[in-house]
């Protein structure tokens, strides 16, 4: 078994997962000082990344207590590569994958280098769900759009039809009802968000200064 040692990972929820450029400094980051690393060829890789996976049993006991961090030592986790890429894996004892991290580009790039030719294994999993949708939003924007569908909510519910009015004239000219407006506004930043909706995103926090300066 191969291993790698002293690198930082940025372990994530699955469906909330952040390559290394969007880490921020809130993050709880995992300094590790020992973790094992496995080739899979790049499909399973694909899936690893793409899907909810389950590892079985017998890979589990590989990597039972292989890795271990400053403070503590963590069941079940593990590096895997196809040549091109690693990511790191943690999964529960049962070998559901509950959350991956990306590597910083110099640590993944010194790996690369220190491993040489790995010998590929054959992985034995099972794809428990494809995802359905890979979001190439940026973890920036994914806050924005989160803000703002709250925002927008919370206008229509108190009845401020004004800003919701002033909001959808932003972008659209047509005429609709305040019920339609909404709920296009919401549809778009939901479902077709881009990152020209930023300006919304300016428009709200300005107007919530401009109230704060004024009373």
């Amino acid at each position: 078994m191969n291993f790698v040692y002293d690198l930082v990972l940025n372990f994530c929820d699955l469906d909330n997962f952040y390559e290394f450029y969007e880490w921020d400094t809130t993050d709880n980051l995992t300094y590790v000082q020992e973790i094992p690393i496995f080739k899979i060829d790049c499909f399973q890789m694909n899936d690893l990344l793409q899907s909810s996976c389950k590892l079985s049993s017998s890979f589990l006991e590989k990597i039972y207590k292989k890795t271990s961090t400053v403070q503590d030592v963590i069941p079940y986790a593990t590096l895997f590569t196809d040549s091109f890429r690693i990511y790191a894996f943690l999964f529960d004892r049962y070998g559901n994958m509950i959350k991956k991290s990306s590597l910083l580009v110099d640590e993944e790039n010194a790996i690369m280098e220190e491993i040489g030719e790995l010998d590929a294994i054959q992985l034995d999993y099972e794809v428990i769900e494809k995802c359905s949708k890979i979001s190439f939003l940026t973890r920036n924007e994914k806050k924005i759009q989160s803000y703002l569908l709250s925002e927008i909510k919370s206008l229509y519910k108190n009845k401020k039809y004004d800003e919701i009015n002033y909001l959808y004239y932003e972008y659209f000219s047509d005429s609709k009802s305040i019920r339609e407006k909404y709920l296009f506004l919401i549809d778009k930043i939901q479902y077709h968000y881009c990152s020209d909706y930023s300006r919304l995103y300016d428009i709200i926090k300005l107007t919530y200064s401009d109230t704060l300066s004024s009373s």
